[in-house]
């Protein structure tokens, strides 16, 4: 198992449907505040660790995710107090099979 990183951010998603969001969509999209986590996980048969990134409302126990995880996380830019992680984003929605979309923080 990866080592587990932890801090509070703000994050603003920059993907809808899996589709990238304009600058201006961006700028007036909602900001969500919570603890970011980071860590890795392997899946059976997979050689090579996997991450995923993970935000919530706080940091107790039983904490609500406030945005879906992303899976296949990966840091993609730091640029001053800005980061960049990348990743998958599971869709379920009632009576479909679930869906894979590209999403950013």
């Amino acid at each position: 198992m990866g080592r587990l990183s932890r801090m509070w951010v703000s994050v603003v998603q920059l993907r809808r449907d899996g589709k990238t969001l304009s600058k201006k969509e961006i700028a007036a999209a909602e900001r969500r505040e919570g603890v970011l986590t980071f860590g890795g996980y392997r899946l059976m048969g997979v050689p090579e660790v996997q991450y995923s990134a993970t935000l919530r409302g706080s940091d107790s126990p039983g904490a609500m995710d406030s945005l879906k995880p992303l899976y296949g996380a990966r840091l993609r830019s730091i640029k001053g107090p800005d980061m960049l992680i990348a990743g998958r984003e599971v869709r379920r929605d009632s009576g479909k099979p679930s869906e894979e979309v590209p999403q950013a923080w």
